[in-house]
C-alpha cells in the first residue's frame, strides 16, 4: 500500500475538479436530467424532510390535577383495552405497507448507486444499460443494506424498549424514581453509540464499499472484506475521513441554507420537489460521489476505482497519474 502521507485536502480537490469537468465542461442540461435521474434512483427518500407542527392552547390557570390526568390515563387504558383487535389490525395493516415499500426503495436505491457511480466515473449519463448492467451487484448491496437495516432498527427498538420498560411505572405512578437515573444514562448512551456505529458504518459503505462492489461486480460481503483488510491496516485515518466527510456534509448544508436565505426562501421550492431538487443538488452530489474514491486511491491502484476501465473513461486524463499530482 505504500507509506505515501495519507492527505484529506488534496482528494476533496480532485473530487470538486472532477465535478467540474463532468457538470460544466460543457454545460449540458439534458446530462443533467439524466445523470439527476440516476442520483435521485441513488437517494431516494433519503434526504428526508422537515414538518413542523405545534400548537398552544389555553384553560385555566392552574394545571391539570394529579386526579385528572390518573383519570385521563385509566380512560385511554380502557379505551386500549376496549379496542385492541382493531388498532392491532389497523396497525399490522400499517406495519406491512411500510415495510414493503421500505424493501422497495431499498431495492431501487441499491440499484440507484451502482447506477450513479457509474455515470460519474464515465462522465456520461445512461439509465437502461447500467440498470441491467448492474443487477446482480446492486441485488448482493440490497441484500446485505436489507439485514443491516434489521439489525440497527431491532437495536434502536431493543433500546427505547428498555426506556419505556424504565419509564412506564414512573408514568402510571406519576412520580419520578431517581435510582432510575444510571439505567437512563446508559439506555442514553447505548443509543448515542448505536447511532454513531450506523453512521460510520453506513459512510464506509457509501464511501468505499460501494465503489469495490462497482469494480469488481462481486458482493457486497466480497467488497467488505476487502475493505476491511485496508482499513484494519489505517483505522485512524478512516475515522479522520469520516469527521471530514460530517465537516464537508455541514459545509454544502450550510451553503444551501445560504443560497435559500439569500433568495428570501424562493430557492426552497425547486429543492423540495424530489426529482428537481436532486438536478439541482447534483453539482453537491457528484462532489460527495466522487470524494470517497478520491481518498481510497492513495491506498494503492489496487484501490484506485478511477481507474478500473480506463480504456472507457472519458474521465482518464483528469484521474489517471499520481493521486499526489
Amino acid at each position: 500500500m505504500g507509506n505515501n502521507r495519507i492527505e484529506f485536502i488534496a482528494p476533496t480537490k480532485r473530487a470538486f475538479e472532477g465535478m467540474k469537468r463532468i457538470l460544466f465542461r460543457p454545460f449540458d442540461m439534458g446530462k443533467w436530467f439524466i445523470l439527476g435521474f440516476t442520483a435521485w434512483l441513488a437517494t431516494l427518500f433519503e434526504g428526508g424532510g422537515s414538518g413542523s407542527g405545534g400548537g398552544s392552547g389555553s384553560g385555566s390557570d392552574e394545571g391539570p390535577s394529579s386526579e385528572s390526568v390518573s383519570e385521563i390515563i385509566n380512560a385511554a387504558l380502557t379505551w386500549f383495552q376496549e379496542h385492541l383487535t382493531l388498532i392491532l389490525s389497523i396497525a399490522s395493516v400499517v406495519l406491512l405497507v411500510v415495510v414493503t415499500v421500505s424493501i422497495v426503495v431499498l431495492w431501487i436505491q441499491s440499484r440507484g448507486k451502482l447506477m450513479f457511480l457509474d455515470n460519474v466515473l464515465h462522465n456520461r449519463a445512461l439509465v437502461a444499460e447500467p440498470w441491467s448492467q448492474f443487477r446482480e451487484p446492486a441485488n448482493s448491496l440490497f441484500r446485505w443494506r436489507l439485514v443491516y437495516n434489521c439489525i440497527v432498527f431491532l437495536g434502536v427498538i431493543a433500546l427505547l424498549g428498555g426506556g419505556a420498560a424504565l419509564a412506564w411505572p414512573m408514568i402510571r405512578e406519576e412520580a419520578f424514581d431517581r435510582s432510575a437515573i444510571p439505567m437512563i444514562i446508559a439506555l442514553s448512551l447505548g443509543l448515542v453509540l448505536v447511532s454513531l456505529a450506523a453512521a460510520y458504518i453506513n459512510a464506509m459503505l457509501e464511501s468505499f464499499v460501494i465503489p469495490l462492489i462497482y469494480r469488481d461486480r462481486g458482493t457486497a460481503s466480497q467488497a467488505w472484506r476487502t475493505f476491511l483488510a485496508v482499513h484494519s491496516a489505517n483505522t485512524g485515518s478512516f475515522v479522520l475521513y469520516f469527521f471530514w466527510s460530517i465537516l464537508i456534509a455541514f459545509g454544502t448544508a450550510l451553503a444551501v441554507f445560504v443560497l435559500v436565505i439569500g433568495t428570501c426562501c424562493i430557492a426552497i421550492i425547486p429543492l423540495v420537489i424530489p426529482y428537481l431538487g436532486t438536478v439541482l443538488l447534483l453539482p453537491i452530489l457528484v462532489f460527495l460521489r466522487l470524494l470517497g474514491p478520491e481518498f481510497l486511491r492513495q491506498f494503492g491502484s489496487e484501490f484506485d476505482i478511477l481507474i478500473a476501465e480506463p480504456s472507457h473513461s472519458p474521465l482518464e486524463a483528469g484521474f489517471t497519474g499520481s493521486p499526489d499530482s
